[in-house]
């Protein structure tokens, strides 16, 4: 722990873990592991952070992510942070969804919510309004669910107790998982649910269609390309702070990987085998 270096070998046992800080003279610090293999990376990021205003920033793709607020949506006290954004069944955030996830590619959903409702409603959503084209995320009968035209599969824990929930859902291109408050779900699949997402348009606070809204609070939204960790959903659950799981690796051997890291990033690494090989997992503050 407390490794200041540019390159460097290290030795853990088997399941340990090490915290290692890149570089302290560069501003984008820099580090070389033995690693390479995407396990995942965020590719979008609404925190919800700037409490006023009509446009709210994609902290990931920039101008190409950027949402406007339709209907006029209220800033309210956050989960994570100073703010998170309320919704009143009539309005939402409309953005692009370029570069998001398509096909039956994996992914990854995380993000904390907060509503009453019982009825079915969904608050994120992208991607095309036909037959597995496109991914909408919400409460049905009370739990977290995710559908698309004829199917939905929807998880185990109650979450409309107007109380803040944090939920993950995870798609391998086969398999669907889900989780609340950090523990993995008991899924009910209804219909045959397949992904096949055809790019269109994101929406947060609202269904495909913009009219069938959600009515409660959303912070923190984050879009991953590939399937998060057993890890990264406890990490993301734990942050108090506001942290982020941002990337993992896992080993190649003999490959190396570069990897930038804005200065206040940690680089967490833990051995995964007795030759000393390393996953990598990245966590932004």
């Amino acid at each position: 722990t407390g490794v200041t270096v540019d390159q460097f070998s290290l030795t853990l046992a088997n399941g340990a873990t090490s915290s290692v800080q890149t570089r302290t003279d560069d501003p984008l610090r820099r580090a070389l592991f033995g690693v390479r293999r995407e396990v995942f990376s965020v590719l979008s990021r609404y925190s919800f952070e700037e409490g006023s205003g009509s446009s709210t920033a994609d902290g990931v793709r920039g101008v190409s992510g950027a949402g406007t607020l339709t209907g006029s949506p209220s800033w309210v006290a956050g989960k994570i942070g100073s703010y998170a954004l309320s919704f009143s069944g009539s309005n939402y955030v409309a953005a692009s969804d370029t570069g998001l996830p398509s096909g039956n590619a994996p992914r990854s959903f995380a993000f904390w919510v907060k509503t009453s409702l019982g009825s079915e409603v969904y608050g994120l959503s992208y991607g095309t309004l036909s037959v597995a084209q496109g991914i909408l995320i919400g409460v049905k009968s009370g739990k977290l669910a995710i559908t698309q035209v004829g199917a939905s599969v929807s998880g185990s824990t109650t979450i409309n107790d107007n109380a803040w929930h944090h939920c993950i859902i995870t798609w391998s291109g086969s398999t669907l998982k889900m989780y609340v408050d950090g523990a993995e779900e008991t899924v009910t699949v209804s219909g045959s649910f397949t992904v096949s997402t055809v790019l269109n348009a994101l929406t947060i606070g609202g269904h495909l269609n913009r009219t069938d809204n959600f009515t409660g609070s959303f912070d923190q939204v984050l879009i991953y390309r590939g399937v998060l960790t057993a890890t990264a959903v406890t990490t993301l659950y734990n942050s108090g702070s506001g942290g982020t799981v941002d990337q993992a690796f896992s080993p190649v051997r003999g490959d190396l990987y570069e990897i930038d890291t804005p200065a206040s990033n940690t680089c967490t690494l833990k051995n995964l085998g007795s030759d000393g090989y390393f996953e990598l997992t990245v966590i932004k503050p």
